[in-house]
Formats: structure tokens, sequence, C-alpha cells
């Protein structure tokens, strides 16, 4: 299920992320276990994150996802190793809440693109010959899946960057 999409204006925002190259149908398995990283890495420097983990799609070539797997900070932080540190560009971004499993996320992507386009706005991305660069194409966890066992209770915020009219 799909919420009703709307724009949010945000500052910048400041988090933490280990980048990973992937495969579409590899997310799941690849993907998660670097949340744990980055809460341990947080944590070792006596910090937290009260923001939901989020997965940053940076871009799409030839078949394989660029994702920046994070956590938001409070405060800009220095990048350490595999850990970068980075911020979510401010501006408007286009949203909506998909309420179920993941193996829907792909059609909530492909529902808010539509939004964007037939309300006259547009993502802020670069297309190329193999893909395209995004902006700020992400998908915040708003609940933890491994503590709700039914599917149909997860909840993940899409969010698009849009280009600036």
């Amino acid at each position: 299920m799909l919420s009703t999409p709307v724009i949010t204006n945000y500052p910048e925002r400041p988090y933490v992320a280990i980048e990973k190259s992937v495969k579409q149908p590899d997310i799941g398995n690849e993907l998660p276990p670097l949340h744990g990283k980055l809460y341990q890495w947080l944590a070792a420097k006596g910090l937290s994150s009260t923001e939901p983990p989020f997965f940053r799609y940076l871009a799409y070539n030839n078949g394989e996802l660029l994702v920046r797997v994070g956590l938001s900070t409070t405060e800009k932080l220095e990048s350490d190793g595999e850990v970068i540190a980075d911020a979510f560009p401010a501006g408007n971004y286009a949203e909506l809440i998909h309420a179920g499993n993941y193996n829907g996320l792909m059609h909530a992507h492909m529902a808010l693109e539509s939004w964007v386009k037939d309300n006259g706005y547009r993502e802020q991305l670069s297309p190329s010959t193999n893909g395209c660069t995004w902006g700020g194409r992400t998908e915040f966890y708003l609940n933890d899946c491994t503590e709700l066992p039914n599917p149909a209770d997860w909840q993940t915020k899409v969010s698009f960057l849009l280009a600036e009219h």
C-alpha cells in the first residue's frame, strides 16, 4: 500500500555510510548487514543515530546499483576507512510511504516517478547511456523488520530529491 506523495523541504542532513555496488537481486542479502557495522562504528565513537537507517541509491549502470547504506547523524563527521561522512543536499523531496514487504519497493519507486512527472516536477538525476546518476533517491526504513514478523507492518519512506525549477 502506498501513501499519497508529498513534497517536503529539508535542510542539509548529515550521515555516515558504507558504499557498495550490487545487483538488484542481491540487495536484501548484501546491504542490510552494513547497517550493523555502522551502528558499531558510531557506538565506538560514543555516538548514535536517532533517525531510521537508509539506502541511498547513487547510480545505476549496466545492471549494477551503487548504493550508500547509511545512518543519519546530528552533525557532520569525518570519513574513516570504509565509512563515508556526507550529507543529503538541502532541497525539496518528493516522498511517499510504502507499507508492506520490501519486494514491493520497485513499484513504490515507479509510482513516485510517475507522480513527480504528472505533477510537473523533475527528479534530480543525470541520465547516461547505460543508466543514470541520482541526486538523492533514498529508502528510509521506518521500522525494524526483525522486530515485526509480519511484512504487512513494514514501512519504508521512498524519497527523491527534486530538481530546481
